[in-house]
């Protein structure tokens, strides 16, 4: 008994050394990684994709549909790009819907193109 607690007590205190956050300048950031590709199941012509407010080819350019494998089975994909355009992830929408006022009209549509730098 006497050498069981020693030995738990040891691996304790061995990990309770191991855990120590480091100081700031001794840890490194997380590197982007860019090896996500984008879905290729989705399937654009989808009642969801339509009941979000996006049309089949739009949704195609943007890479935005319907999938039903892997962890996002049932939902809109969306994807998540980082400054540098590169795919990070995707964004499940289950059940979703735009309202009505949200809809194309000209006083509310954005194009979603790269914007100038202003001087």
């Amino acid at each position: 008994m006497k050498d069981a607690a020693q030995f738990l007590l040891e691996k304790s205190s061995m990990k309770k050394k191991d855990t120590v956050p480091q100081k700031n300048e001794e840890r490194t950031k997380p590197q982007a990684t860019t090896d996500f590709q984008p879905l290729s199941h989705l399937i654009f012509e989808h009642d969801m994709v339509q009941d979000i407010g996006i049309s089949a080819v739009d949704a195609e350019a943007l890479g935005i549909g319907y999938t039903n494998k892997g962890l996002l089975k049932g939902h809109v994909c969306v994807p998540v790009r980082l400054v540098d355009g590169s795919l990070a992830g995707y964004v499940g929408i289950h059940e979703g819907k735009v309202p009505q006022t949200w809809h194309y009209s000209q006083s509310n549509v954005i194009p979603l193109t790269k914007h100038k730098k202003r001087a």
